[in-house]
């Protein structure tokens, strides 16, 4: 057990965004959860694996949704949201785990994050800081993802309802019940959709003893190394490339300039298509990269480079930022914090991260390969792939 400061979670924050495969909302996003903590003077716990008692109550706080329609943002114009633009989010997680142990009769004492990046880890770490609790130091992907089908818990078959979700306007659903995971995901978007694109989730309400092997341990560290190793090589005037390939163990697929991005909302996901053309060494190749929500397939001189479950990382050549699928776009509680991340023109450095061997099962492909997404691939973890290790990112 360890606790993390605010400058900590801040760090942490910024690695993730490098390992979030786009996804995982905005460090601006989540800032209202790091000052509430701060002024409030909150401990934020971390926990391992080895904390994790066979009984300990645990739930999985999250969101849902990544974009809405017009027509249901022309109905919300009338509607009132339920706190100002930077107690928002607080608020709503506060709403939901509220609802979610009223309608378990449970007191939680551990939360898990669904997915890894700054909302999704902002939302158990001021959780358990208010509850004066513990966040298990690892997600429930490993990366970022764009359906609650593609985790881990799905994986292990451990069931996402009841499930309670919060919207930016009050609204409460519960879903007590579904024949499957894929129902209890499918009606929850259908809300996200309706409630302007996202909402605040709370689920799989479990034990220790069975969450124990369904989840991927020791991202937040992870994260951590990342962010405070780019933090202190911008601060001391260095490229912090170098060592946030190293941290992060990614394989290096291409380094180039974007030429275009294609995006288009539908269903409550942003399906993309980023190209980049190759520099330095890799000049004259060309990357493409199919994005539902997050980034699932890579392709280089039109040869499949890597796939998910594998991480698909994209970060700024000279800042190691990772960059983000939608931060142009007002999304449920969230406004636009800055311009396109894929502007034509920007120098950027593609990776890819080998999965978690969860994800290397049988079910585990079937849940989030890409056939899982419409393509007749087969999955090749990214080092077998392009037989390289990760000991040759840097070079």
């Amino acid at each position: 057990m360890y606790v993390l400061s605010g400058p900590d979670i801040r760090d942490t924050f910024l690695g993730g965004k490098v390992l979030a495969c786009g996804g995982g909302g905005e460090i601006e996003w989540a800032e209202p959860f790091v000052q509430e903590i701060e002024k409030r003077n909150l401990r934020v716990r971390i926990a391992s694996r080895s904390d994790l008692k066979p009984n300990d109550r645990v739930c999985v706080p999250g969101g849902i949704g990544a974009g809405s329609t017009p027509e249901a943002r022309e109905r919300l114009k009338a509607v009132r949201q339920i706190a100002r633009p930077d107690r928002l989010l607080p608020t709503m997680a506060r709403k939901a785990i509220e609802a979610f142990e009223e309608r378990t009769e449970t007191k939680f004492d551990k939360f898990l994050a669904v997915n890894l990046g700054p909302v999704l880890w902002g939302l158990p770490l001021y959780l358990a800081a208010i509850k004066n609790r513990a966040c298990l130091d690892g997600d429930c992907a490993g990366r970022a993802i764009p359906e609650w089908t593609t985790t881990t818990l799905n994986v292990k078959r451990l069931s996402l309802a009841p499930s309670v979700i919060v919207s930016a306007y009050g609204d409460r659903v519960e879903i007590n019940a579904t024949q499957t995971n894929e129902r209890t995901e499918q009606v929850g978007r259908a809300v996200a959709v309706e409630c302007g694109g996202w909402c605040v989730m709370v689920s799989c309400a479990t034990r220790g003893s069975q969450v124990r092997n369904a989840y991927v341990p020791g991202t937040i560290q992870r994260a951590w190394r990342i962010g405070k190793a780019v933090r202190q090589a911008r601060e001391d005037g260095k490229d912090p490339l170098p060592v946030c390939l190293a941290e992060s163990g990614g394989i290096k697929l291409l380094e180039g300039r974007v030429t275009s991005y294609d995006r288009n909302e539908r269903g409550g996901f942003m399906f993309g298509e980023i190209l980049i053309e190759g520099s330095g060494a890799d000049l004259g190749k060309v990357c493409r990269i199919y994005q539902k929500t997050e980034y699932n397939i890579a392709w280089v001189d039109g040869k499949v480079a890597a796939t998910c479950p594998d991480s698909i990382c994209v970060v700024d050549r000279d800042t190691a930022e990772g960059l983000t699928s939608f931060p142009d776009v007002d999304v449920g509680p969230y406004r636009k914090v800055r311009d396109v991340d894929f502007r034509p023109g920007r120098d950027v450095v593609v990776f890819g991260i080998p999965a978690h061997p969860i994800w290397q099962s049988k079910r585990g492909v079937e849940l989030f390969g890409p056939k899982h997404f419409g393509f007749d691939i087969p999955y090749i973890p990214v080092d077998e792939r392009l037989g390289r290790s990760a000991s040759s990112v840097a070079n």
